[in-house]
């Protein structure tokens, strides 16, 4: 990664755009002058900007707050899976703040509804599978995603080893049901992703990034997909459903 930003610096491109906190820290480091449009997590507490409302310096986007979402996704999972007793995080460590966001809740929320939490740290450079594969083969284990890169180039990937395994999860990215996974619940990227698009037409007729601020992606997204919870035999209580923005069958 470091090297394809020092690539694009060498090649002085007119603009960066970073779709993870890594992404643009690393950018960030390379470069003080080529404007860097981002979409990260909790920016501010990750060094990227002084302040959402007045960036400063050459970087701004847009961020979605990570805070409430693990306690959400945990409580939808255990509605669909009310005789859990295990939860498992899958959480990327080197994507700070939200990793220790993500982690606080859940053992929080684990302490609520008296689930057993373990921890598995991925940020996408090892192979995943043996260490779900040494989880207990049982409907009674559940998966939460976290949030970061390595989970939202990957939801295909995560959604079929859950099903491999038999785990009902949930992810953070609607791609993951979309690809057969159980369900999502998380801010809805695809708001992030106008709103960059909108900040890099912007940057490249003139304006400058320290003059924009940090966009924030305010709509979060529930997503079910009743095919996999036939097949995990989970039964999908109506309230979920009708709270849900989208279910696919």
């Amino acid at each position: 990664m470091a090297r394809t930003a020092a690539e694009f610096v060498k090649r002085q491109v007119a603009l960066i755009v970073a779709f993870s906190n890594k992404a643009a820290s690393v950018a960030k480091a390379v470069t003080d002058t080529i404007p860097i449009i981002f979409l990260a997590d909790e920016p501010v507490a990750a060094g990227l900007v002084n302040s959402l409302e007045r960036p400063r310096g050459h970087l701004t986007g847009a961020t979605g707050s990570v805070s409430d979402l693990t306690t959400e996704r945990i409580a939808i999972l255990r509605q669909l899976v009310p005789t859990a007793r295990t939860v498992v995080l899958v959480t990327d460590p080197t994507n700070k703040p939200a990793h220790d966001i993500e982690l606080r809740e859940a053992q929080a929320a684990a302490s609520a509804l008296e689930l057993q939490l373990s921890v598995i740290a991925w940020s996408g450079e090892h192979d995943l599978e043996p260490e779900l594969a040494a989880l207990p083969g049982d409907r009674n284990t559940m998966l939460v995603f976290g949030a970061g890169y390595p989970f939202r180039v990957s939801p295909g990937l995560l959604a079929y080893l859950a099903t491999r395994y038999d785990m009902p999860a949930i992810h953070a990215v609607r791609e993951a049901p979309d690809a057969g996974g159980l369900t999502s619940f998380g801010t809805r990227l695809a708001d992030g992703g106008y709103l960059m698009g909108v900040y890099a037409a912007r940057v490249l007729k003139g304006d400058k990034p320290a003059d924009l601020p940090v966009r924030q992606i305010t709509r979060t997204e529930f997503v079910i997909n009743r095919g996999a919870a036939k097949s995990l035999g989970v039964q999908i209580p109506r309230t979920l459903i009708a709270r849900a923005d989208d279910v696919i069958d």
